[in-house]
């Protein structure tokens, strides 16, 4: 008998240890809460508070789940949203109720190895060294919490971790804008009278080239990539836009109230992702001018322009064959929260989640997102949905400006590994704008400003529309981004079937690199000390987008495997810790079968 002593205290103890969070969350600093030495939630700093780099207490937190990735088994959004939130009510009836706003939902076990190894050191340590999620699924919730205060947050945010109830926690940060103050054959004529008034953009991307390709290969104007923009909105009733604008066919179906040309992800309430109202930032509606030149209000409306305007008497859409989806994402918030200016994360997650909606038969409706705006700090939120709409079906491409601060700092969403980052170049000379961020994180240069006015303009820019009807020179890296969008639309018009891999792959592999034989540009193609190896700040060159069309020689990467996982539950399986977790369980099976063979 006395085996059965020591037998089954040990068998409680192994049960009672199983699965059961041994690691409670500990205050590293002031601003981070980690467990097991994983930084598990980044609490906003009080100078970001100040500054408006965050919505004040509002936090966007990953719950751990049950349900499915991405709410693919939900007929609807409305439905996703109850299911998610009766399981999230239950697991928060003990705590004071703060209001949470449902978004999305990820699938964590979806992203393979590659993705977590030296992504986060938080949650990618997490997933590394304790195999946190499981080998099929680990569903999160992502949902944006709005506390009282700062405190209140700071103290449900460590209660949470230490009951192990979520998988991580993030501020809803602020982004800015990134800007400074029907025959193919029948375009070549059109876009060479605006060469010779000034518009050097389109000689820099070879685009009358790739009209030419175009019309040889038989390829139809009437195939219409949807290209997203999110952004301030746009003028859809302007008379280069409106026949330009995708016009949703089942209005209402994607969780957005009147989404006629897209959704405003600023005014989600319960049960929708925003309404219809997709007009300019700053403005009552549509067909009006903007009060002040250059600002948020005109930002989506010219991007969109560059994108896909039919052609004007002095300009056009690099892809006038394209159609816009507006995802309006700047302004304040439905609660009145935020500036009038500024974007919040739980917009753009909102706008990821509708964009993603938009499906014909296994096929995405949507398959390039123009992102003309960023910030330095990194929303591993908004990094895992871009990693997932990647992956979704063919995938969808972000195309993002790289930033205006003349500086090799980081800018997001740019800077993802996922995402085809745009750096600024002279659409007449070539060189790097004075203001274009750069860096090895850079993918390609497109033309986003010029040296010399352009005919239809007072000032120096890339010429597209504004607000009200009319026109204007703008320039940034937010002006060189939608370049790259209007030729990713291009390919795809010419290849309605191609992979997010190889689109990619034709827009970087086909840049010229002759941008680097100007010396205004050789500061930007500097020599390693130690290696001798040459870097490119600017990319692989500038886009080309006769040479993208007529690329053969594409190899995609093929996908990295995910490493393998096991279940949270009894984790210390995994590993180097896996020769001591097999000893202890099988330690008192050896036990046993000694003390039963002694005292039998």
């Amino acid at each position: 008998m006395f085996w059965r002593c020591f037998f089954f205290p040990y068998l409680f103890f192994l049960i009672a240890s199983c699965g059961s969070e041994q690691d409670y969350a500990s205050i590293k600093s002031d601003d981070v809460v980690t467990s097991s030495g994983a930084e598990i939630v980044k609490f906003a700093t009080s100078q970001e508070i100040d500054s408006d780099e965050v919505v004040r207490y509002q936090y966007i937190v990953g719950f751990k789940g049950e349900l499915g990735r991405y709410g693919h088994h939900f007929s609807s959004f409305a439905t996703e949203r109850r299911a998610h939130l009766s399981r999230l009510h239950r697991t928060l009836r003990n705590f004071a109720s703060p209001s949470i706003r449902y978004l999305t939902s990820i699938d964590l076990g979806s992203l393979d190895g590659d993705y977590w190894h030296g992504r986060f050191p938080g949650l990618g340590s997490q997933v590394m060294s304790k195999s946190y999620l499981s080998a099929a699924r680990a569903p999160a919730s992502i949902v944006s919490v709005q506390f009282d205060s700062e405190e209140e947050a700071r103290r449900s945010l460590v209660r949470w971790v230490a009951l192990d109830l979520i998988w991580y926690a993030e501020p809803d940060y602020t982004s800015k804008l990134s800007m400074t103050v029907d025959n193919f054959s029948e375009y070549n004529e059109t876009y060479n009278s605006y060469e010779q008034a000034g518009a050097s953009w389109f000689s820099q991307v070879n685009l009358q080239a790739a009209f030419s390709s175009l019309t040889q290969k038989g390829i139809s104007p009437e195939l219409a990539p949807i290209i997203a923009v999110m952004d301030s909105g746009v003028d859809y009733q302007h008379p280069a836009l409106a026949d330009r604008m995708w016009e949703n066919p089942a209005q209402n179906q994607a969780s957005c109230i009147n989404d006629k040309y897209g959704c405003n992800t600023t005014q989600q309430k319960k049960g929708l992702l925003g309404n219809g109202d997709v007009f300019p930032a700053r403005l009552s509606s549509a067909g009006v001018e903007c009060d002040d030149q250059g600002s948020a209000c005109q930002h989506g409306t010219h991007v969109a322009g560059i994108i896909a305007a039919s052609p004007q008497t002095e300009y056009a859409g690099i892809c006038p064959v394209c159609k816009i989806l507006a995802v309006k994402i700047v302004g304040l918030t439905r609660q009145g929260r935020g500036k009038p200016d500024t974007i919040a994360d739980s917009s753009i997650i909102a706008g990821f989640s509708y964009i993603s909606r938009f499906r014909t038969a296994g096929i995405n409706s949507v398959r390039v997102v123009n992102a003309s705006f960023g910030k330095f700090q990194r929303s591993q939120t908004v990094e895992m949905l871009i990693r997932q709409l990647k992956d979704l079906g063919q995938g969808i491409l972000v195309v993002a400006a790289a930033g205006n601060e003349d500086t090799m700092k980081r800018q997001y969403p740019a800077a993802f590994n996922d995402v085809i980052s745009v750096a600024n170049i002279m659409a007449d000379t070539g060189v790097k704008s004075d203001s274009s961020n750069f860096g090895p994180w850079v993918d390609v240069a497109a033309p986003g400003d010029t040296e010399s006015a352009v005919t239809g303009c007072f000032r120096t820019g890339i010429l597209s529309t504004v607000p009200g009807g009319g026109s204007e020179c703008l320039s940034g890296s937010s002006m060189a981004a939608p370049i790259v969008s209007g030729i990713a639309g291009l390919i795809v018009a010419a290849n309605p079937n191609i992979n997010i891999s190889d689109l990619r792959d034709r827009l970087v592999s086909t840049a010229r690199t002759d941008i680097y034989d100007q010396s205004g540009n050789q500061a930007y193609f500097p020599t390693l000390k130690d290696t001798r190896q040459r870097i490119r700040l600017l990319g692989s060159g500038v886009v080309d987008a006769d040479r993208s069309i007529n690329y053969e020689n594409s190899n995609p990467k093929g996908s990295v495997p995910s490493n393998s996982r096991v279940t949270p539950s009894c984790s210390v399986i995994a590993g180097r810790k896996g020769t001591i977790a097999w000893f202890i369980f099988i330690l008192p099976v050896a036990l046993l079968t000694v003390f039963r063979r002694k005292f039998n």
